[in-house]
């Protein structure tokens, strides 16, 4: 799906004999200064365990100026309830300070 000249987003259902149907979701942005992507994957019940399903990836990337950029990487695997993995990364490069 084409949102608007610098959004997008793809929806792809799989359907698996065995555990069901998985829905493959993924948005994008762009802008001048920063970009970044939003993935998720559901799988509401899975028949083989009875449970739901879901992972989720967001990635972003920002730059303030002046040699300052930033990062972000959020992901997250979810099984019924319980969360399995989260980690959160924020990184600085090439930061520069400048008196005036």
């Amino acid at each position: 799906l084409n949102l608007a000249p610098n959004y997008d987003a793809t929806i792809a259902p799989r359907y698996m004999d065995k555990r069901g149907v998985l829905v493959n979701n993924d948005v994008r942005y762009l802008a001048p200064s920063f970009s970044g992507e939003l993935q998720a994957d559901i799988l509401s019940s899975d028949r083989v365990t009875g449970t739901s399903r879901s992972a989720f990836a967001f990635k972003h990337a920002h730059d303030f100026g002046g040699g300052l950029t930033g990062t972000l990487n959020l992901n997250q695997v979810l099984l019924a309830s319980c969360v399995l993995r989260n980690k959160l990364v924020l990184t600085a490069k090439n930061l520069t300070l400048r008196q005036s």
